[in-house]
């Protein structure tokens, strides 16, 4: 009985790949069927800077802006937004960019932490892509809390007696 449903389940694919698969109404997408359009590709779309103490240097990391379209994309604005904006700079900002097509740009950010734990921002990426006019990149890092530090180290207060008075009579 068990074998006479496997044979009737073989069956029943072969007839839905045999009869309901079809190429009518399917088009394959081509880029050269989009027209003449600006693309934006931004990698990565993520930046985890680590853990900086006050005394280490900023960390630097790079995003790429690729036009991956068919025309002009225009880069017009690269800002830095968010509760922890302040802690991350865009080093050498080119402001506006124009990339012909198959063009890219490295963008280099910059971490240098204003406070203590997780700081989290983001850069946005604006540009004349129809479908993605603005490109977030997370970017996070720490920044250490510092150890408290005593010097000189151990701190010698001298011998205090209890229930003497100052002459230790």
């Amino acid at each position: 009985l068990f074998r006479s449903g496997v044979n009737k389940m073989r069956g029943l694919i072969f007839a839905f790949a045999a009869f309901a698969c079809s190429d009518y109404d399917l088009k394959e997408t081509n880029p050269t069927n989009l027209g003449d359009v600006p693309i934006i590709e931004v990698d990565p779309l993520s930046l985890n800077f680590g853990t900086l103490s006050g005394d280490d240097d900023p960390a630097a990391l790079a995003i790429t802006v690729t036009n991956v379209g068919t025309s002009d994309l225009d880069v017009s604005l690269l800002e830095i937004v968010g509760e922890s904006a302040a802690s991350f700079t865009i080093w050498n900002n080119p402001g506006s960019m124009l990339l012909p097509p198959g063009g890219n740009q490295e963008v280099t950010l910059v971490f240098e932490p204003s406070g203590a734990n997780e700081l989290v921002a983001q850069v946005h990426v604006h540009s004349n892509d129809e479908d993605n006019p603005i490109v977030p990149v997370d970017l996070v890092g720490a920044g250490a809390v510092p150890l408290l530090q005593i010097i000189p180290d151990p701190l010698d207060m001298g011998a205090t007696y209890v229930g003497c008075n100052k002459t230790n009579e």
